[in-house]
């Protein structure tokens, strides 16, 4: 069996305000709804928070798909700079949205990927903007179109082998508490 997570992920590379204390709010709000424990436990990651039975209020099917016997069923919160990939989901295109020129199959190892380039560029510089290899524009990061959709921030909660799909009533939820849009980004190992 494999595992995957949904990640929600702020459309701010560096998140707009104290991403610690956003990260305990988010918590406490699931701990109140009895969908995670309230403290770290010893999941796979070793700094989650246990999903809870109580989250199935929150999936599309209910418990349908809910087994809390996996090993990996937690919440993953992260506040560290990171890029958050789709996993074994793959990187068909990434599309600059200035100059529209978009790259297929960027993970190629046989080509040479400018575009690619730009995570670690990214990830290693201080600042959130980019420069095009093909328009020359300085770009945020969070507005490259990656597809599937990958996320860039310093804030992020994940959610692993959680059972199913959400509820849009959830998600909507879950960004407003959160203070600015959110990229959700689907992970499969």
């Amino acid at each position: 069996m494999s595992d995957h997570s949904i990640c929600f992920v702020p459309v701010q590379p560096q998140f707009q305000g104290d991403r610690h204390a956003k990260a305990e709010e988010i918590v406490k709000w699931l701990v109140e709804q009895k969908a995670i424990e309230p403290t770290l436990s010893d999941c796979v990651s070793g700094r989650a928070y246990r999903l809870l039975p109580g989250l199935t209020q929150f999936l599309e099917h209910g418990d349908e798909y809910f087994d809390p016997d996996l090993l990996t069923l937690e919440l993953e919160v992260i506040t560290e700079k990171t890029v958050f990939h789709a996993g074994g989901n793959g990187l068909e295109t990434i599309t600059c949205p200035a100059c529209q020129t978009c790259e297929s199959d960027p993970l190629d190892m046989q080509k040479d990927s400018p575009f690619l380039d730009l995570v670690t560029t990214w990830f290693e510089s201080e600042s959130e903007l980019i420069t095009c290899p093909y328009c020359q524009r300085e770009i945020s990061i969070a507005d490259f179109i990656f597809e599937p959709a990958w996320g860039f921030s310093d804030l992020g909660f994940s959610f692993w082998n959680r059972g199913g799909p959400f509820r849009d009533d959830f998600v909507k939820e879950f960004e407003r508490r959160l203070g600015c849009p959110m990229r959700i980004v689907y992970t499969h190992w």
